[in-house]
């Protein structure tokens, strides 16, 4: 994703490139990409997180995982192939998109079920990350595209696309599929097999007795939440769950996240910078240094309170990058580099924030049994606002059209104010907390100013281990703590009362 998506903000801006694709217009005359290249593989993204949606309930998550590999490699096919064909380059991009609106997707849903709840914040940070890094390695080779006046670097990024793709295809065997999704579809004995592959080291009896824990509380969802219906999902307490990751994802594109993601070069140029390209270069350098801080802060701080500061922080830089670049002052160096400065710190608190935060909150709040369904919506929503972005963007920014310049940062900015009082009103803690816990909080309708600290005495309590559970025989003997070994700790805290007798374990 890093990759597509940086190498297409790059193209925006070469020259050579607009005159070999763009239209010829413009007050002053000017050559001009058409703004379909950015705003169609958005749709491709919409698409793939639809299809993602069905294909991760219908075929599981390591096969969605593989079928959307060979789609991404079609893609990269299409573009590496493309020649001096626009239109080529355009719909391998769409198809391309198609793959990564799929893995998109599935990445939360497969983290969030195979992550410890303890540690799912530090999990989910690399995969930001992750996107970043290439960004970082396509805006250096096209440092090279701007010397040769040509695209012979983006070439090679595109051609670099195949890395991942074949490497995800080639070890994408060794991942294991998920025992809950196994148990789901009735297929036990191969989600005992997997728990057994991922418990290595652990005794037999006290993996099958997990696996049955497992099979109780599927069961359990199934008949609390009858998800059978596909509309489910905007019913009842799973309407306020679906809302909730979709307004994340949303108002993480509408602060200005897919403005800058697919303008930033052209943007750039817009307000007069010198040395866009190098400069792009150190804003994409300073996002993945400040992404690494998360690694610690999304399990030490929780994920309510960056949200609500860096978005903060965000709508104030935005509201200053407007002012300035919006301003007859803009053609002074001094305006220039106070911009940059704001633009680099605005950059860092949304790598911080809402780049990294959004995806654990939306991997989290889903409920179990309609995981793939909540998330689909999520990221599809989110894309058709990217999409809008896209197309709306240049109209706004563009001399000849709306010529807003750097004003259009007081349209992004009023989002961040929306999103800080949103985040403070409607945004739940769900840091530290299991799946199963999260079901039962929304389950009971608990207010999000008790979702940190309220004490739970259900099955989600029990499979996270903050309760202790009693493997109790016929004659009330205590035969053992069972839970204490799924967990592999020490197991404290109030008594659930729930007693295992022999005959329900068989």
């Amino acid at each position: 994703f890093g990759l597509d998506n940086n190498y297409w903000s790059g193209i925006f801006g070469l020259d050579k490139v607009k005159e070999d694709f763009g239209m010829y217009g413009g007050t002053k005359g000017a050559w001009v990409l058409p703004p379909t290249g950015t705003g169609a593989p958005n749709a491709g993204l919409a698409v793939g997180c639809l299809a993602a949606g069905f294909a991760g309930s219908l075929i599981g998550r390591v096969q969605t995982f593989r079928c959307a590999v060979v789609i991404s490699i079609v893609g990269v096919l299409l573009q590496a192939t493309a020649g001096s064909s626009y239109w080529q380059i355009i719909v391998g991009r769409i198809v391309n998109s198609v793959a990564l609106g799929i893995i998109i997707n599935m990445v939360p849903v497969y983290h969030a079920e195979c992550t410890p709840a303890k540690i799912r914040g530090t999990v989910r940070p690399p995969e930001p990350c992750a996107r970043i890094v290439p960004k970082q390695i396509s805006s250096s080779m096209f440092i090279n595209s701007v010397y040769w006046h040509d695209v012979r670097a983006s070439e090679g990024v595109v051609i670099l696309q195949f890395i991942v793709p074949v490497v995800l295809e080639s070890f994408g065997f060794i991942l294991p599929e998920y025992p809950r999704w196994l148990i789901d579809k009735g297929r036990d004995s191969e989600a005992l097999t997997v728990l057994k592959f991922l418990r290595r080291g652990t005794e037999s009896h006290v993996v099958e007795q997990e696996a049955q824990i497992l099979s109780a509380i599927e069961e359990q969802n199934r008949h609390n939440f009858k998800a059978n219906s596909r509309m489910k999902y905007f019913k009842g307490t799973n309407l306020r769950r679906t809302l909730i990751a979709t307004d994340v994802q949303c108002l993480q594109q509408a602060q200005g996240n897919a403005f800058i993601a697919s303008y930033t070069v052209a943007f750039l140029q817009t307000i007069g910078m010198k040395d866009t390209y190098k400069t792009h270069i150190l804003l994409v350098l300073t996002t993945t240094l400040s992404a690494t801080f998360v690694f610690y802060f999304a399990d030490c701080l929780g994920c309510c309170w960056p949200m609500i500061i860096s978005a903060g922080y965000m709508g104030a830089l935005m509201y200053l990058i407007a002012g300035i670049t919006g301003n007859s002052v803009m053609g002074q160096p001094a305006a220039q580099k106070a911009a940059l400065a704001m633009l680099f710190k605005w950059k860092s608190f949304l790598a911080t924030g809402w780049n990294a935060y959004v995806w654990i909150v939306t991997a989290k709040v889903p409920t179990l049994q309609l995981r793939e369904k909540m998330i689909m919506t999520a990221t599809f929503t989110s894309f058709c606002v990217s999409i809008m972005v896209s197309f709306i963007n240049p109209f706004m920014q563009d001399e000849g059209e709306g010529f807003f310049k750097g004003k259009v940062g007081f349209f992004y900015d009023s989002f961040s104010i929306v999103a800080v009082i949103w985040s403070f009103f409607m945004l739940p803690e769900t840091g530290g907390r299991s799946l199963e816990e999260l079901d039962e909080l929304f389950e009971k309708k608990i207010s999000i100013r008790e979702f940190a600290s309220y004490k739970i005495p259900g099955s989600g309590a029990m499979l996270e281990g903050r309760h202790e559970v009693k493997l109790i025989d016929e004659e009330g003997g205590i035969v053992g703590k069972g839970l204490e070994a799924i967990v592999g700790r020490e197991v404290s805290g109030e008594e659930s009362g729930l007693d295992i007798r022999e005959k329900d374990k068989e």
